[in-house]
């Protein structure tokens, strides 16, 4: 269906939701137990499969260039800082 975003109209109807229809179908059906298995580790399952993976590699680059940028930044604050000159004895 079509949808439409009206913004400051106070005289406009709250929106009603499609899932807010069948809400009272949905609470009506019956819940069943789940019949869990003991838990095992997944075969198929690489932690290092996931960071050779394409958005593996584009979060590892973010958090190398992230960490860079902080130690460059975190050494120029202490360059600059030593290069300060001493304050004469009184000022605060």
């Amino acid at each position: 269906g079509e949808y439409e975003l009206l913004l400051g109209s106070p005289q406009t109807p709250a929106p009603h939701y499609e899932i807010e229809r069948i809400r009272q179908t949905i609470l009506t059906v019956p819940s069943a137990p789940a019949d869990c298995g003991p838990l095992e580790e997944n075969p198929e399952y690489s932690a290092a499969h996931g960071m050779l993976s394409a958005a593996g590699t584009q979060k590892t680059l973010l958090w190398a260039v992230l960490i860079l940028a902080v130690l460059l930044l975190a050494g120029l604050t202490l360059r600059s800082a030593r290069n300060l000159p001493p304050k004469p004895p009184g000022e605060a």
